[in-house]
């Protein structure tokens, strides 16, 4: 089971989270293709909005948070940048 207080500090939204029993090695595979279980246990989540808010506001770069890697996290938050009309 995933240990979360070793990796994030206490979030009262972790307390809700799908993957709290979960084993952690599927939320940190070799291999996108290997993510396919922690993929599928994100998208019932019912916190995966906080998940993801988290990972972005803290620049997290491993691992697979409110269902996204690194490089989708990258691009969701260039994403939202662009769209903050200057």
């Amino acid at each position: 089971p995933v240990d979360w207080s070793t990796v994030v500090p206490d979030e009262d939204w972790r307390r809700q989270a799908a993957c709290k029993n979960q084993p952690v090695i599927l939320f940190f595979p070799d291999r996108w293709e290997t993510a396919i279980s922690a993929r599928e246990i994100c998208a019932t989540c019912p916190v995966q909005e906080e998940c993801t808010e988290y990972a972005l506001l803290h620049r997290i770069e491993h691992g697979i948070w409110g269902g996204m890697n690194v490089r989708q996290r990258r691009r969701w938050r260039r994403a939202r940048r662009e769209a903050i009309p200057t």
